[in-house]
């Protein structure tokens, strides 16, 4: 007996345990050696029940059985032929397969039919069902009993169901309070309805196209198993699989997506058991809100608000039947993408309703005639800011508030984010160009093609361009895409229909296909209408920008595109800030009673190693000079290395004693949990995290008072506050007073008037800052603050 029969009989023991004895009192085990007799009889009390259920269906088993060996044969009979006369420089190629109907784990009986063995299948059949007596010894039911008995062990316990709670979004308001986005966990955008506010054309139309008699079976159709194997033996209409409602409830909340048979027998056996203890309203409630139905759409409400922007409530006999029929494959059934295809489901769920529902026969007539409008499709996330709703995420996961309808009222600033966004990519390649690294890279920076769908869907450019987006989702350059290429001039087709002249570089121009898609800049201006290619920079940055006072974080960008790289550099890299760091070395000098205008040698100086034996540290500032004497606010403002490492030894006894003192100060501050003991460290040395170094410098500016950073101000469910941010949460440095932290805020604003960071000169009186970079340069800072905000830029 073949592996596949062996199956298929395990399944007819399921079957007859679950139709001919109680949930709960099936049997779950049967000793092979000492039970093969009551497994028989069991085998043959569940043939002679479905053989009633065959009889309601007008299908005859032996017809079945007998159609499908002569399939089969004829199959084989075929497959010879077309060998025989295929040509060996042929038997390789391959047509273009059509696109095949959505995946359906229920087909699993079809698949299955192709392996098995007919011959014993009717020998199995005259057997247990037609009492017949049979010596063939080929049927072995040890072996059955073991694939049973394996498939039952250790099933999971239905009453985990009865007050089970689906996950769901989170609303996500920016800081005016109006809807942002949400966070989710992974597949789990959904706004889970109770069934009582769930409309009943909604749940018919449902129920009429998945599960024809889920209001009379127990958990498990008999007629729909005859229908599935009458059919998909048979080779007669659609392939199907006879899973209900319940058991597709199963399946997903407590089982998994495993196509195999052991799998089903499980299930069944489960469904049957959950009828007993849930409702038929409260699994159909579990089972209208878990669904997928595309769009990133979990569940009836959240797919009605997707496609019709609308409650669940309010939609009316036509939309229900078009979302009814995207369970069998949302992408493959997709309104927008296969509007044919979605059209012709729709009329076969309300052709299936007018015969489940004849009473309101006249409705779903009229729901024939009904044009269904579909709004555009939003992602949950079309307002970008990826990396800010990672750290929502992130910071609402650390308290255990995912999963549930809460209400966020986040810090963001939708305008700043935006800007902030726009500004880094626009810089980070700014400077690739300036550097002249600004390199075309095919692979990378061609976001795709459009040719494949305009002759998909025979429609012209302007048709699809809006539709699509590029691998990079996130950029802010506008898409564009090739419309002709000859002799060195191209033009490229914009979003909103226009045509413009591409400016890029002969050699660029020649890698460019039509309808190739890329980032363009448009200028439009002095009435010439023309776009620059933009190519993805190397180099990458990040950005936060914050309230001094508050420690709300009004804008963020943890790099170029999250699209590219999942990483915030703002929160999670660290980098040497170089001579950022400078300025809590004077902090701490002025504690101790340096002025200002406390003069300091910037002179060559030499200390000796910290330990026995190490390397004595020899400075240099980035020019290389020395200055003679300078004030301490020189110092800060021209970024003087020389009089930052002499300034160790004014600090303490010794230049280590003095570092350890330093050391202190950036630990309070939050910039380390534990600061290196090295003299190179006053230099920035050691790597920091941007927004540590953002804190710092709001620390500044409130004079001594640092605030916490946090994305998320308050959090409601239903309408009451569960979480709410203290107002006041500012915690006082207790190593430097807070006048020293008013001296250093004056002296940074003269690093905008004189120093290193003069390029804001307009903004004079307003800000005050500081940049720094790295050994070679490879990491470079910026952190300016107003008496509002600060912003610390990476690069």
């Amino acid at each position: 007996m073949n592996a596949l029969l062996i199956k298929i009989m395990a399944v007819g023991l399921t079957v007859s345990q679950v139709f001919t004895k109680s949930p709960g009192q099936e049997k779950l085990f049967f000793n092979p050696q000492t039970e093969q007799a009551i497994a028989v009889q069991d085998l043959k009390n569940g043939c002679a029940f479905m053989a009633k259920h065959f009889l309601e269906e007008d299908v005859s088993p032996e017809d079945v059985l007998t159609a499908l060996i002569k399939n089969m044969k004829a199959a084989k009979e075929r497959e010879a032929a077309v060998a025989k006369e295929t040509p060996k420089e042929l038997e390789t190629e391959t047509a273009a397969p059509p696109i095949p109907p959505p995946a359906r784990e229920e087909n699993f009986i079809e698949r299955m039919m192709k392996q098995l063995d007919v011959e014993n299948a009717l020998t199995a059949y005259k057997m247990f069902c037609k009492g017949e007596s049979v010596t063939d010894g080929a049927l072995k039911l040890d072996e059955v009993l073991a694939v049973y008995n394996k498939a039952m062990e250790n099933l999971p316990d239905v009453n985990k169901l009865k007050d089970f709670k689906l996950a769901e979004s989170a609303i996500v308001l920016d800081r005016a309070g109006e809807r942002f986005s949400e966070i989710y966990s992974e597949n789990n955008r959904r706004l889970v309805v109770p069934i009582s506010q769930i409309p009943d054309h909604v749940k018919k139309a449902f129920v009429s196209a998945e599960d024809q008699h889920f209001y009379k079976h127990q958990g498990v159709d008999p007629n729909g198993l005859v229908r599935a194997f009458g059919s998909n033996l048979m080779g007669q209409g659609r392939p199907q699989g006879g899973s209900t409602i319940t058991q597709q409830v199963i399946k997903n909340l407590l089982l998994n997506d495993d196509i195999t048979v052991e799998r089903k027998m499980r299930e069944m056996v489960l469904a049957a058991r959950l009828e007993k203890i849930l409702t038929k309203d409260q699994i159909l409630e579990l089972y209208l809100n878990f669904i997928f139905l595309g769009r990133a759409s979990w569940g009836v409400e959240m797919a009605s608000k997707s496609y019709f922007n609308k409650s669940v409530k309010d939609i009316n006999p036509s939309q229900a039947a078009l979302l009814a029929g995207l369970t069998k494959g949302p992408n493959y059934y997709n309104p927008v993408t296969h509007p044919a295809r979605a059209e012709d489901r729709r009329q076969y769920v309300l052709t299936r309703l007018k015969e489940d529902d004849p009473v309101n026969e006249k409705i779903y007539t009229a729901a024939a005639e009904t044009k269904v409008d579909i709004v555009p499709f939003e992602s949950p996330h079309t307002r970008g800011s990826f990396y800010f709703l990672d750290a929502i995420q992130r910071e609402a996961k650390q308290r255990n508030l995912l999963g549930r309808p809460y209400v966020v009222r986040s810090t963001i600033h939708p305008e700043l984010q935006k800007v902030t966004e726009k500004a880094l990519q626009e810089g980070l390649i700014n400077y690739e160009v300036q550097a002249g690294r600004s390199l075309w890279n095919d692979k990378k920076d061609i976001q795709g093609t459009i040719a494949d769908d305009i002759a998909k869907y025979k429609a012209t450019w302007q048709e699809i361009l809006p539709k699509v987006k590029g691998k990079t989702y996130d950029v802010q350059w506008p898409l564009a895409t090739v419309l002709d290429n000859r002799q060195g001039a191209a033009r490229v087709g914009l979003k909103d229909g226009r045509v413009a002249s591409l400016r890029a570089s002969p050699a660029i121009l020649k890698k460019l296909k039509v309808y190739d898609l890329v980032f363009v800049n448009i200028n439009d201006s002095n009435r010439s209408l023309f776009a620059s290619l933009r190519v993805l920079p190397v180099v990458q940055g990040a950005v936060i920008v914050m309230e001094n006072k508050t420690g709300r974080v009004l804008s963020m960008a943890g790099g170029f595109s999250y699209a590219l790289s999942q990483v915030n550099r703002a929160l999670d890299s660290k980098f040497q800030p170089g001579s950022t760091l400078k300025p809590f070395t004077y902090l701490a000098a002025l504690n101790l009673g340096f002025q200002p205008n406390t003069a300091i040698p910037d002179t060559p100086t030499g200390l000796p190693g910290l330990q026995r034996g190490a390397e004595p540290f020899n400075p240099k500032n980035y020019d290389g000079g020395s200055r003679g004497l300078v004030t301490i606010r020189t110092a800060v403002e021209q970024s003087l290395n020389l009089p930052t490492v002499r300034m160790m030894s004014e600090l303490g006894r010794t230049a280590g004693e003095g570092l350890d003192y330093i050391r202190g100060v950036t630990q309070e501050l939050g910039i380390y949990e534990t600061a290196e003991r090295n003299y190179p460290f006053v230099l920035g040395s050691q790597a920091a995290r941007v927004v540590d170094m953002a804190v710092a410098y709001a620390t500044v500016a409130n004079d001594g008072l640092k605030p916490t950073v946090h994305f998320i101000e308050s959090i409601e469910d239903g309408g009451k506050p569960i979480y709410q941010r203290p107002r006041f949460n500012l915690k006082p440095i207790t190593s430097v007073d807070r006048v020293s932290f008013y001296q250093m805020r004056r002296i940074l604003t003269g690093t905008v008037v004189r120093g290193t960071a003069r390029r804001l000169k307009d903004l004079e009186g307003i800000v005050a800052a500081k940049t720094g970079t790295s050994n070679q340069e490879k990491d470079a800072w910026f952190i300016g603050f107003t008496n509002d905000l600060v912003i610390a830029v990476w690069v």
